[in-house]
């Protein structure tokens, strides 16, 4: 009975022992397959590509793998791809170019050989940028000098939030200086940026810039701009010297920097020396008199805008020199006035005197040239060339009979008869050379 129940007792530990090890197989098998380095969260820049990862441990043949969020995907925009092996796996989404539609989460889905469900969750944060139509600005009708007007600039709301900012562009360098804004504000999915200011007549034809940037990109940056144009009151300018002289006439002309305007004078001169042409631009001073001294010419130029006007006193020269006393003609402005006057004219005068010296002595020194090349061309006499005239050939023929002669040209007149004469002369001694009376002559005409 003993032995009976020892029996028992090893065979119910060796079932027991089984049953343990098949329940441990079976655990081990159920977990075998595992994450591992899986980011939970990715972030990227709008249209970069991205590939998102989805690593696994000890994966079996049998076990199934997706990405669950792409089925709103189009076909053509990302990629599923395999590697490894079934101890290091990697089962990738690979995305060519990203939208900021593609933002939100992406699930990493296993599903065992024993139908066991496990996934992983990665959230994709998009940069966005901005569509290519934007920054815009509005357009920006004429400005009226005096009266305020608005600027306005938008782009469209993405995350992050852009940043719009307002520039001008000097007029000289082209270099762009930020002005004080207000801040942006957000209207549905637009944000915008306005600039308020008060232009003058300086700021026609200014440039102003608005610039589009996101702090996604620090080197992305796009922008518009607006070229303003003022209407202006004229800016008056007289030409014309107020310092006249005494009986000359003077004109005097009003001009303004502007497309239209009308002009008047305002002045206390008799009518009877002032006479106005050109639509009443321009003012003629007949005959300045002493009396006329000091006294003030105003021009006035108005247009719809509105009116300006530019002043100057008349200063009357006379022998000797009174100036005026006025605030744009003291004593000490006449005197150095004049005293650059007298400067000027001694200068002048000096250097025509000058000039007027170096033109006489030019002068003389080509006569006496032309007189010496006269003179010695008058003492030259001229030698006529003779009619008949001998001319020695320096040449010696040697004779075969041992006599020599000598030929010397002679030139005739065409005009005389004459034909060639020779004359041999025999040597005295057999052998003996050619003396010089030894010769014959011959005479051709011409």
């Amino acid at each position: 009975m003993v032995f009976k129940s020892s029996i028992h007792f090893k065979s119910d530990c060796t079932a027991m022992f089984l049953v343990v090890n098949m329940l441990l197989y079976l655990l081990l098998k159920c977990e075998a397959v595992r994450f591992s380095q899986f980011s939970e969260g990715l972030t990227v820049v709008e249209h970069d590509a991205v590939n998102l990862e989805c690593k696994l441990k000890e994966k079996h043949a049998d076990d199934l793998v997706s990405w669950k969020g792409i089925e709103n995907m189009p076909g053509n925009r990302y990629t599923l791809d395999e590697n490894g092996d079934d101890i290091d796996y990697t089962f990738t989404l690979a995305i060519k170019s990203v939208d900021r539609t593609d933002k939100g989460e992406y699930k990493c889905q296993i599903i065992t050989r024993e139908g066991r469900h496990m996934e992983r969750t990665l959230i994709l944060t998009v940069l966005e940028i901005p569509g290519d139509t934007y920054p815009v600005c509005a357009e920006l009708p004429t400005a009226t000098e005096g009266q305020p007007i608005t600027l306005s600039c938008n782009s469209e709301m993405v995350e992050p939030a852009p940043v719009l900012k307002w520039y001008k562009k000097d007029k000289f360098n082209g270099s762009l200086y930020e002005l004080n804004t207000f801040e942006q504000k957000h209207e549905d999915d637009i944000i915008k940026l306005e600039l308020t200011l008060t232009p003058t007549a300086e700021n026609n034809k200014d440039v102003y810039v608005c610039k589009l940037t996101t702090e996604t990109n620090l080197e992305w940056s796009r922008e518009c701009k607006r070229v303003m144009h003022v209407r202006y009151k004229p800016i008056v300018n007289i030409s014309g010297s107020p310092t006249v002289e005494v009986g000359r006439e003077t004109v005097f002309i009003c001009e303004a920097q502007t497309s239209s305007a009308t002009y008047s004078w305002n002045y206390s001169l008799p009518t009877s020396r002032v006479r106005l042409e050109a639509d009443n631009q321009i003012l003629r001073y007949h005959d300045p008199r002493p009396e006329d001294n000091g006294n003030e010419i105003t021009c006035i130029a108005a247009n719809d805008v509105g009116s300006s006007s530019k002043k100057l006193v008349l200063y009357v020269l006379e022998f000797p020199i009174k100036p005026p006393i006025g605030p744009s003609h003291t004593p000490e402005t006449v005197y150095n006035q004049n005293s650059k006057t007298r400067s000027l004219s001694f200068v002048t005068a000096v250097a025509g005197g000058c000039t007027t010296i170096l033109l006489v002595l030019l002068i003389m020194f080509a006569g006496c040239i032309h007189y010496h090349t006269n003179r010695d061309f008058r003492n030259t006499s001229l030698v006529a060339q003779p009619d008949v005239y001998f001319e020695p050939r320096d040449r010696v023929l040697h004779m075969p009979h041992g006599s020599c002669m000598r030929s010397i040209g002679v030139q005739v007149p065409r005009d005389i008869e004459s034909e060639s004469v020779y004359h041999e002369i025999e040597s005295r001694k057999s052998g003996s050379s050619c003396s010089a009376k030894n010769y014959s002559t011959g005479a051709t005409s011409v």
